[in-house]
């Protein structure tokens, strides 16, 4: 099967017609040999080998190293049948079936090949073929071929066999483990109390204003405006209600009869009892309330206080503009 041929572009049906008949071409007196690699979902990896000679069979599953790559796992699977057919008494032709193109391509440049699995396939290859005729042949998978769907089966079951002997990751399947763990760390939220989200990456969700949103979230992370650290250790100024202790955001819902389950269940309710309380300053700059439209809005005062500032630039500027540019209508 050439180059020419893609599996995703041609119908299973013709494959499977260009496969049997490359196959059918072997000589009966020759060796087939069908590897597959297999991985699952938890990063276990597994081999399967399926040896076809004259008179009997082989079928050899192996358990390879967690995180190792499909690829790797196809190169096991030829490093281990071309170590076993050298202890059989072999026939003249051996014919490897793969179904991994890429496996097969990697050693048509064989001079710069220098991972250890394929370094060990090499060696093998050039000591069995001192005395054997050897054939790589690139098989389509899934496509009803008994050889290949043995080994497909082997593999998958490799997955769940007992790991005897770990192989070296490749520098590649190191970062694949190490992209893995750190991706499921991420998934895991922290340990925090005050942590709350209901997505990777998310953040406590409020449907208000921008100011409620701070209040709540400096609430519930315990940052802010009176803390201050100390040798490591956080120091908060004291309770502007009671006067003795400080201000912690425990004792801060303590003092407003709430519970920190309050924070995300009802965090409007938790932002007006602070603001009855006058706790405003412990979270913000001075707050200050201003009547729009009958509707009365509380913001920082800084807030306000560029907010005129630029009006001033803006309007009142404009206006000595007019003044001085402008002249008297004539009589």
């Amino acid at each position: 099967m050439g180059s020419h041929t893609s599996k995703n572009q041609d119908p299973p049906e013709y494959l499977r017609q260009l496969a049997l008949e490359i196959i059918n071409k072997i000589p009966a007196t020759a060796m087939q040999i069908y590897t597959d690699g297999s991985k699952d979902e938890q990063n276990s990896c597994g081999s399967g080998i399926f040896i076809k000679a004259p008179n009997c069979s082989h079928n050899i599953k192996i358990r390879n190293s967690d995180f190792c790559s499909v690829f790797r796992s196809e190169l096991i699977a030829i490093d281990e049948a071309l170590r076993i057919i050298k202890t059989m008494t072999s026939p003249d032709e051996i014919w490897i079936l793969c179904d991994s193109r890429s496996a097969i391509q990697h050693f048509s440049d064989w001079t710069n090949v220098g991972d250890k699995t394929s370094v060990s396939i090499l060696k093998n290859l050039k000591e069995l073929s001192q005395q054997h005729e050897i054939y790589f042949q690139w098989i389509p998978s899934h496509i009803g071929l008994f050889g290949n769907d043995t080994a497909d089966l082997l593999a998958k079951e490799g997955v769940t066999e007992n790991l005897m002997s770990r192989r070296t990751l490749t520098f590649s399947e190191i970062f694949s483990k190490t992209k893995s763990l750190i991706q499921e760390l991420w998934k895991t939220p922290p340990t925090h109390p005050w942590y709350n989200r209901q997505a990777p990456g998310g953040a406590l969700s409020i449907k208000a204003d921008r100011v409620i949103q701070t209040t709540i979230s400096r609430l519930a992370s315990g940052h802010i405006r009176g803390l201050s650290f100390n040798l490591g250790q956080k120091i908060y100024e004291n309770c502007t209600q009671c006067n003795l202790v400080q201000a912690t955001p425990d004792h801060l819902l303590f003092c407003a009869g709430l519970e920190r389950e309050d924070i995300y269940s009802s965090p409007l309710l938790v932002y007006d009892f602070l603001r009855t309380l006058g706790l405003m300053d412990l979270f913000h700059a001075e707050i200050v309330e201003v009547e729009i439209g009958g509707v009365a809005i509380y913001r920082p005062f800084g807030e306000f206080r560029r907010a005129k500032s630029y009006c001033h630039l803006l309007y009142g500027a404009q206006g000595q503009h007019d003044r001085r540019t402008s002249s008297p209508l004539p009589q």
